[in-house]
């Protein structure tokens, strides 16, 4: 069963939107590599200064292996140092209907 992966966070005192951005945009190629990976967004909502990494994988399996590979890799590193990390949420949830499936390649 395909699952996303929700994690809101906040940035350090002092980062700016752009480093955050370009940082993301080096992790993107970085996460892109992780078995399992089909989509990755990052938004950002300015009126609760948070930003949401989005990424959807193939399995739970595949979640949770790129998870331990994330803290492995040095770029991703670079991003969690400019991450407050006492603001940091993660969640997991199975999807059950997307846009992206079809009848034939089930999401659940």
């Amino acid at each position: 069963m395909q699952v996303l992966e929700l994690v809101t966070f906040k940035s350090k005192a002092g980062v700016s939107r752009q480093k955050m951005l370009e940082l993301n945009k080096l992790v993107m190629g970085q996460v892109r590599e992780f078995s399992g990976f089909l989509y990755r967004s990052v938004c950002y909502q300015k009126d609760s200064d948070t930003w949401f990494d989005v990424v959807y994988w193939q399995d739970e399996a595949a979640a949770k292996s790129a998870q331990e590979k994330f803290m492995q890799s040095k770029v991703c590193q670079q991003l969690m140092a400019i991450i407050d990390i006492e603001s940091t949420k993660m969640q997991h949830a199975d999807i059950l209907l997307s846009s992206q499936c079809t009848e034939t390649e089930s999401c659940g």
